[in-house]
């Protein structure tokens, strides 16, 4: 699909950045500075990625498309109001086959981010009234809902993944709970076969799987805040 500023725009790609160094560094900043946060601004970093994505992927969007980092998809800049991305695979053959359903129109986008900010607010509303066995649960079903609905809208023209494991590690610390073991620079191991159970109905496996990610709260870095006292 052209672009309106003339740049070819490969739908099953994004844009190719070609500093990926550049931004597992502000990865690691935006962790460091997300952590020492209180649990407002944790709160807020999982209610809204756009601040995160902007940060990130500042100066390597495509010559004259800034406008990529931090917007939707479907917002109301350049190409990206008519930005279609297709999420595929990798078939036995090594052809890239799209994943039915993932992805969804331009103009369905910013409704459905609003859907899910709201779903992760009323769980951590909730959360700070669930004794602690019955409250990690809680958390750990609303975070594996997050990562799913959020990948399969994928609200950003490129760096979704980070995105989404960004605002996963938010959710959680705002919570109350450490996700030392989650990757968010890189794709965690195992993650995308939990995530293709967890849409095919079985949650288990990346419940399960994000359970194992979390550390003990002796773990927390010292001087981090630990979330709402329980009630």
């Amino acid at each position: 699909m052209p672009c309106a500023g003339g740049w070819p725009y490969d739908p099953s790609r994004g844009w190719d950045y070609a500093d990926k160094q550049q931004v597992k560094t502000r990865v690691a900043q935006e962790l460091v500075t997300l952590v020492a946060g209180d649990t407002g601004q944790q709160r807020g970093a999982a209610l809204d990625t756009r601040p995160f994505h902007g940060r990130c992927f500042s100066g390597l969007t495509p010559p004259g498309h800034p406008h990529y980092a931090g917007n939707f998809r479907g917002s109301d800049a350049c190409c990206l109001r008519d930005c279609q991305v297709v999420v595929a695979y990798t078939d036995n053959f090594g052809f890239r086959q799209p994943i039915p359903g993932i992805a969804v129109a331009p103009v369905e986008v910013a409704p459905q981010m609003v859907t899910v900010s709201r779903e992760v607010e009323e769980a951590l509303n909730l959360a700070e009234s669930l004794p602690p066995d019955t409250k990690l649960l809680h958390i750990v079903a609303a975070a594996a809902r997050f990562l799913a609905e959020f990948l399969r809208v994928h609200p950003y023209a490129n760096g979704n993944g980070h995105a989404a494991r960004f605002g996963f590690w938010a959710g959680l610390l705002a919570a109350g709970f450490y996700p030392l073991h989650f990757s968010v620079d890189a794709r965690p191991p195992a993650f995308d076969a939990n995530l293709t159970a967890w849409r095919a109905g079985d949650p288990k496996p990346l419940e399960t799987f994000i359970l194992l990610t979390l550390a003990s709260p002796a773990l927390r870095p010292q001087g981090t805040h630990p979330g709402p006292p329980p009630r």
